[in-house]
């Protein structure tokens, strides 16, 4: 724990990241945590790598070159959300840890594809979601007729690409 905690150190915005998220209301923690060693210790190793790679996908995306109708910020948020009710969901389930695990890396990374049109195809991503705003139909479905592929399909890719896990790549492409 202490040897991830002083990596994750070393980088100020993802060490601000880990604190934030470890703090923050959706994951329900009692206490307030102000050193990066205690929130690993709190969150676990597998959390914490599952929020360090989120973070590194968000840190390349720089706000001045997204579409104006595209919010990082309540992406983030939700996809913490999505994890921490994919793993509560899953616990009930499941008695295996594993599968909870991979149901919160799946929640926190299933959005990804997202970021990844927002910082490459800005135009083409902001039309889709104005496409699917004004008539009220899915991104996902606006998103293959402007792009020709959707967020989820291109997150299951990349995370393919990286090497996760079958379930987590499922899960995200078919979300």
């Amino acid at each position: 724990i202490e040897a991830i905690a002083e990596v994750i150190e070393t980088d100020v915005g993802l060490s601000s990241k880990v604190l934030q998220i470890v703090n923050s209301s959706d994951l329900g923690l009692a206490l307030r945590v102000t050193d990066i060693k205690q929130a690993v210790a709190v969150l676990g190793l597998d959390n914490i790598r599952n929020l360090v790679l989120m973070a590194e996908v968000f840190q390349p995306a720089d706000e001045n070159t997204m579409p104006d109708n595209f919010d990082i910020d309540t992406l983030w948020t939700h996809s913490i959300k999505v994890a921490k009710y994919a793993k509560t969901i899953s616990e009930s389930e499941h008695k295996d840890h594993k599968v909870a695990e991979d149901s919160f890396t799946a929640g926190l990374l299933h959005d990804i594809g997202q970021i990844i049109l927002a910082t490459r195809r800005p135009d083409e991503f902001g039309r889709a979601i104005c496409k699917s705003l004004d008539e009220g139909i899915p991104l996902i479905d606006a998103e293959l007729e402007i792009i020709g592929a959707t967020h989820a399909e291109i997150g299951g890719l990349l995370l393919e690409l990286w090497g996760l896990p079958d379930p987590i790549v499922e899960a995200i492409t078919f979300h």
